[in-house]
């Protein structure tokens, strides 16, 4: 039997949930923060890690097979009484009894994975590679090799002035993490990488600030996306260059909204070998990596995104990943 564990609204797992179907394969598909599932209890020398969902138990450790891809678990899974976030428990501290309750789930929710991980016979995905440093995963890459962007942090105006002058204004930000991605019932905020001009910076910046990624801006002609799977690269171009909303971040859209053409793409042998290299140092069996074909037809890393959305590569280019996935994980 096949365990995904992932998030409602996840649009690739349902693609993969189609195919299971199809294929009249049993799965069991647990989403984070939905509270149709309580941790019953782990049993370490019977092999038990046993829920409930739905009014109906579960041992975990009895699939087989297993897809990693957005948790699947929550606090509020392991918190079956909410109140005991609420009500202070030591004088004149409010908030140490939360914070302590919060390290206890997650260091649980941590073993939880590993348990699951490590039974299991065939796993696509791990929970401790669902976020990856950034700033590492650049060192890595410059140092097994591949081209990346002249990188910098900064916290100052005056050394953001310095480099803009430096480059001639060709400098773009981006988050050092993950970027805003936030919705409300009135609003929406989603954050992009932004371009950075003299006037910006001079007009709008104090004269120091949160420490920020800063990088010399690369002039593409497209932008090459290639997912990863266990040893198989899956790669798309983005021609996002004719509409200037997309020229520093294909995902903008324009007041037109053109769609930038995507079609399928073979990165070159070396680009791919190095890459490969780089997966491997990271332990990660897949995941999707950004690249920027610059001026001179230079193939320049940008990061990994070991979890994101496969179906916008797989689907433009008929890849079909989300059946190759769902064959994997039936080959039990």
């Amino acid at each position: 039997m096949i365990l995904l564990l992932s998030q409602r609204y996840d649009y690739s797992t349902q693609l993969i949930t189609r195919w299971l179907v199809s294929m009249e394969k049993s799965f069991l598909r647990i989403n984070k923060n939905e509270r149709s599932m309580s941790l019953q209890h782990i049993d370490l020398k019977k092999k038990e890690l046993v829920v409930k969902r739905n009014g109906q138990t579960y041992n975990l450790l009895d699939f087989n097979a297993v897809l990693e891809r957005r948790s699947g678990f929550t606090v509020q899974d392991l918190v079956n009484d909410s109140q005991v976030l609420e009500e202070s428990l030591f004088h004149e501290e409010t908030s140490y009894h939360k914070e302590h309750v919060l390290k206890e789930a997650n260091e649980l929710i941590d073993f939880i994975h590993y348990y699951i991980e490590n039974t299991s016979v065939k796993v696509i995905g791990k929970y401790e590679h669902r976020k990856l440093n950034k700033l590492k995963v650049l060192y890595l890459a410059t140092s097994l090799g591949l081209s990346v962007p002249e990188t910098f942090v900064v916290s100052t105006k005056a050394d953001l002035i310095r480099l803009t002058k430096e480059y001639c204004n060709n400098i773009i930000t981006k988050a050092i993490s993950d970027g805003v991605y936030l919705f409300t019932n009135l609003h929406g905020y989603y954050s992009y990488t932004e371009r950075l001009t003299l006037d910006t910076i001079t007009s709008k910046l104090s004269t120091s600030f949160f420490p920020s990624l800063i990088q010399k801006e690369v002039k593409k002609l497209y932008e090459v996306r290639s997912f990863y799977l266990e040893g198989a690269f899956y790669s798309m171009a983005i021609f996002s260059q004719s509409d200037k909303a997309t020229q520093t971040d294909y995902r903008k859209q324009g007041k037109a909204k053109l769609a930038s053409r995507m079609v399928p793409y073979q990165l070159p042998d070396a680009t791919s070998a190095l890459l490969t290299k780089l997966f491997q140092v990271l332990n990660l069996t897949t995941g999707s990596a950004d690249f920027m074909v610059d001026e001179k037809g230079e193939h320049v890393f940008l990061e990994i995104n070991p979890v994101g959305q496969f179906s916008m590569t797989s689907i433009p280019c008929n890849y079909q990943i989300e059946k190759i996935i769902a064959e994997k994980l039936s080959c039990i």
